[in-house]
C-alpha cells in the first residue's frame, strides 16, 4: 500500500503582540486540522528573510530591539518520505517592539550666579510616542512641560534641582532624569582704608591735628546688600599708642558696597584699619 501525503493546510492566522515594554514580540498562530494525516511540523521567519525556525504550536515569544518593527511568516510541513511538501506562508501583522522611555537628560548652563538647567525629549522613544513631559524642581509638586524646557536661578549660593520625566502612549513612564547646579557663594565681607582728603579745622570732632591729617577713608564691601554696617576706626602714630575713634554706621548699596571718609582722622606717618561688624581691615600707611 502506497501512502501519498498532501502538504499541510497553511497557517489560517498570525498575530503579533508588545503587551509588555520590555521589546520582547508574542506571536500566536491558528492551523487547521491535519485531515488524518501526521500532524505537521510548523516553522517561521522573522521580516521574511534569514533563518527559518520551528514555530511551536503554542507560539514563541520573539527579543526584539527598541523602536524597530517586525513581521513573520509562519509555514506548515510534513515530510512525506520523499521530502517536504509545505503550505504556503502566512504572514503577520507589523509590531514595534517597545520598552520604557528614555530617561530624560538634562544639559548644564550658564556660570558663576547664573545657572540654569535644560532638558529636550525626542518626540519618539523606544518604539513608542512620547505623549507628556513633566519636571518639578528642588522637590516641588510635577508641573506639565512640552518636549523641552528649561529653568534658571541666580544669585549667590543657590541650588537649582530639576527631575524631568517622560510618558509614552502605552501610559508607561520613563525613569527620571535628574541634575543639581549650584551658583557661586558669596565672596567673603571686605573692609578697606585709604588716607582721605585732609581734615580741616572745622570738621574735627575729636582730638587735634598738627599739620596735614588725612581723613580715614572706609570702604566695605560684599555686605548684605542695603544695610547699615558698624564701623570702628582705629590709628597710631609712630611711639604713641593705638587710638580707637569713634564708631560710625555705613549704609551699604543693592551690591553691599559702602563707603565713608571721616570724620575720623589720623597723622602722616601713622597707620590706620577699622573693624566693621567683626571684619578687620588690613593696616594702611598714612
Amino acid at each position: 500500500t502506497v501512502v501519498v501525503y498532501s502538504a499541510p493546510g497553511k497557517p489560517s492566522s498570525v498575530t503579533l503582540s508588545t503587551p509588555n515594554p520590555d521589546a520582547k514580540v508574542v506571536a500566536k498562530a491558528s492551523f487547521p486540522g491535519s485531515g488524518g494525516q501526521s500532524a505537521p511540523r510548523h516553522e517561521y521567519q522573522i521580516n521574511s528573510a534569514g533563518t527559518i525556525r520551528s514555530f511551536p504550536s503554542g507560539g514563541t515569544t520573539i527579543s526584539g530591539s527598541p523602536g524597530n518593527a517586525y513581521t513573520i511568516r509562519v509555514r506548515s510541513c510534513r515530510d512525506d518520505g520523499a521530502g517536504d511538501k509545505c503550505s504556503e506562508w502566512t504572514t503577520s501583522n507589523k509590531v514595534t517592539a517597545w520598552t520604557k522611555p528614555a530617561r530624560p537628560e538634562l544639559k548644564r548652563g550658564g556660570s558663576g550666579t547664573e545657572r540654569s538647567l535644560s532638558w529636550s525629549v525626542p518626540s519618539s522613544s523606544n518604539g513608542r510616542k512620547v505623549v507628556q513631559v513633566r519636571f518639578r524642581v528642588n522637590g516641588g509638586g510635577w508641573e506639565s512641560s512640552g518636549l523641552s524646557g528649561s529653568r534658571s536661578v541666580s544669585g549667590y549660593d543657590k541650588t537649582l534641582k530639576v527631575e524631568v520625566q517622560a510618558r509614552n502612549e502605552e501610559n508607561v513612564w520613563s525613569d527620571i532624569g535628574s541634575d543639581t547646579v549650584k551658583t557661586d557663594s558669596a565672596p567673603d565681607p571686605s573692609v578697606k582704608v585709604t588716607p582721605g582728603d585732609p581734615v580741616t579745622p572745622g570738621e574735627i570732632t575729636e582730638g587735634s591735628c598738627s599739620g596735614v591729617c588725612p581723613k580715614i577713608k572706609i570702604e566695605v564691601d560684599n555686605f548684605p546688600k542695603n544695610s547699615q554696617v558698624r564701623c570702628t576706626p582705629h590709628s597710631q602714630q609712630p611711639g604713641l599708642g593705638e587710638y580707637t575713634h569713634r564708631t560710625i554706621t555705613i549704609t551699604t548699596d543693592g551690591s553691599g558696597y559702602g563707603s565713608q571718609e571721616g570724620p575720623a582722622f589720623t597723622g602722616r606717618g601713622g597707620k590706620a584699619w577699622a573693624v566693621c561688624d567683626g571684619v578687620t581691615a588690613p593696616k594702611a600707611d598714612f
